[in-house]
């Protein structure tokens, strides 16, 4: 019975136009990360998305895939959706010739991630491969206020206002404080933006290095503090702008053609604008990156056909896909593989529903936003190392 109906769903995704699974390539997860590799290898800069973060079997396939592209294709950096601040004091400690910890590593990418069971590995290969002088480390996202970033938090609005008179420094650092822990409101972005041109007009003593970074991370202050995050569709187009202006100032610290992997959600990485929520009508960050790369960029989303997919207070379930959907249109997978769609078979599929950002079905034609994507038979939550999962 269960061959019959196997039958039958090849049958109907062939007869829809939907790729052949069976013939040169199989459905196995191996295959499919053999093919993601041969795709973004000659890239020089590989954005790899998520449909949301803490997605198990995504989080596993683009960990396999950064050591692979590191190893046979010369990619030497990663960069995270993650903060800026905490990536410039690492970036401080390998100039310093210091080694750096799984657990620093960990402290700068944050909590969207560090405390998956699923990305412990790649906290271990990164601090080693940094450590061999491998691969460079940076974060390119302006938000404050993740959990045990103590740089960010507290370390950076003190350095940056430790020229001040010692009046207008107290001052400061207690709006930043406020504005990290109280919340954002109009009164207390109006008093930080002031503080921030304040320190912007003094005439720092600190090396041409460190003048540098004040300057990057006020550029971030000033961009994190200009919009209402309430607002959500302004606030995204504030946010992925200085997400591309953070990847620029990377790329100019490091050697010339350095090749660049990207740990983002998929929205981000999309090419062009979209209609996901709070993304209507905003240019994201890989259309800055897609207009000044050209096709040198390959960006690679996730699906799934079902599962769960991690949700506050708990893990949501993945609606079964429609008859039309991308995913359904692959065909059947089995547990535990995965596809890999190039961008001449998304292209061949059309405009079709999808839940590539947040596991949500949109529609669209996909190889507009995206240059692969790779579909999960199911996916799963990943597990919390605090609650002993």
């Amino acid at each position: 019975m269960l061959r019959r109906l196997a039958a039958l769903l090849t049958l109907l995704t062939l007869l829809s136009g939907g790729p052949v699974l069976a013939g040169d390539r199989p459905a196995t997860e191996a295959a499919a990360l053999d093919a993601a590799t041969a795709a973004l290898c000659n890239r020089r800069v590989a954005v790899l998305g998520e449909a949301a973060h803490g997605d198990a079997r995504t989080e596993a396939f683009k960990i396999a895939l950064i050591e692979r592209l590191v190893a046979r294709c010369g990619y030497s950096a990663v960069l995270f959706e993650a903060s800026f601040y905490e990536f410039v004091q690492l970036d401080r400690q390998r100039r310093a010739g210091r080694p750096l910890a799984p657990e620093q590593v960990a402290t700068a990418v944050g909590g969207l991630w560090k405390w998956d069971r699923q990305f412990q590995p790649l906290l271990s290969y990164l601090a080693r491969q940094a450590n061999s002088g491998k691969i460079r480390l940076g974060g390119f996202d302006f938000q404050q206020g993740g959990r045990e970033q103590d740089f960010s938090n507290f370390g950076a609005p003190a350095e940056l206002t430790a020229e001040l008179a010692p009046d207008k420094r107290e001052h400061c650092r207690t709006q930043f404080r406020d504005l990290i822990f109280k919340g954002s409101s109009p009164g207390r972005r109006t008093a930080t933006s002031e503080c921030l041109g304040q320190i912007a007009a003094l005439a720092s003593s600190a090396d041409a290095e460190v003048r540098r970074e004040r300057r990057e991370m006020l550029a971030n202050l000033l961009a994190y503090t200009s919009t209402d995050p309430a607002e959500a569709n302004g606030y995204t187009a504030s946010r992925d702008r200085e997400m591309f202006a953070n990847f620029q100032r990377w790329m100019a610290r490091w050697p010339a053609e350095t090749k660049v992997i990207v740990w983002t959600a998929t929205a981000h990485a999309a090419r062009a604008p979209h209609q996901h929520k709070g993304f209507e009508g905003v240019r994201p960050f890989g259309a800055y990156l897609a207009q000044r790369y050209g096709r040198a960029t390959f960006a690679l989303g996730f699906a799934a056909q079902g599962g769960t997919t991690r949700w506050r207070p708990l893990p949501r379930e993945i609606a079964a896909p429609a008859p039309d959907a991308l995913e359904t249109w692959v065909g059947p997978i089995a547990p535990g593989g995965a596809v890999f769609l190039d961008h001449a078979t998304l292209a061949r599929a059309g405009s079709r529903p999808a839940g590539l950002f947040n596991h949500t079905p949109i529609s669209t034609d996909w190889s507009r936003l995206l240059d692969g994507v790779v579909v999960f038979p199911a996916e799963a939550p990943a597990d919390d190392i605090r609650k002993g999962g």
